[in-house]
């Protein structure tokens, strides 16, 4: 890949981490509102910290199989995008989170074993779809790294529709999974950390020097617009 990917550096909880993330140029950043999770922040907490961000299109607020008035409320306080993660195999319904927030404002992230497990008819809910690592035992923020060949494969097959890579990513393997995946974002968090919640400045910078050259700066393009596709 001749063109840097979309950098999203997700589990912020420490001013100084947004700074040097934002400093390095990422795209968005994110916050983890799951409670009972070691980067969870509480809203109000969260807000204040993450009204540092420079436009609030770069503000991601990530829960799990959120209602509409969560996602709602994380929108209120300057949350431009909610990342719902969900777990198809269960009752929950993006459909109505959709409905009730619309899809500029929403990113899904569904539980798959595998990539091609995705389903067609997610592709009008949201904006964009987050692509994690499998764990049976958890929803979201696995640290398990996607099969790279399957995920190149769900973009050929739905080439019109924007799809994130998470999972196991660190600054030691972002050059070959850029190069397997074709990804055009990636979505990262424990890889860049020395402890849960405190991203670590040396493995941020080793990050962004990894990737190819980066295009212009996210300058907060309309809902539907993306400055680096």
């Amino acid at each position: 890949m001749s063109r840097r990917p979309l950098v999203k550096i997700c589990g912020l909880t420490r001013r100084e981490d947004l700074q040097k993330a934002r400093e390095l140029g990422a795209d968005f950043f994110g916050s983890i509102g799951v409670p009972d999770t070691p980067r969870y922040q509480p809203l109000p907490v969260a807000a204040r910290l993450f009204a540092e961000a420079t436009n609030p299109r770069q503000r991601v607020r990530v829960l799990l199989e959120p209602t509409p008035a969560e996602a709602r409320a994380a929108l209120e306080a300057g949350f431009g995008t909610v990342q719902a993660h969900w777990d198809p195999a269960g009752s929950y319904d993006p459909q109505a989170l959709s409905a009730a927030i619309g899809t500029a404002h929403l990113w899904l992230a569904p539980r798959l074993p595998d990539p091609l497990a995705f389903r067609p008819e997610w592709l009008p809910l949201g904006e964009r779809f987050l692509i994690d690592g499998y764990r049976p035992d958890r929803i979201g923020g696995t640290g398990v790294p996607v099969d790279t060949e399957a995920f190149r494969a769900l973009r050929e097959r739905y080439p019109d529709a924007r799809f994130a890579l998470a999972g196991g990513l660190t600054p030691d393997n972002v050059e070959r999974v850029l190069r397997e995946s074709q990804a055009p974002f990636l979505d990262l968090s424990s890889g860049v950390e020395s402890s849960p919640g405190h991203k670590d400045p040396t493995r941020l910078a080793a990050l962004f020097a990894a990737l190819p050259p980066a295009r212009p700066a996210f300058r907060g393009e309309s809902p539907g617009e993306d400055p680096r596709s």
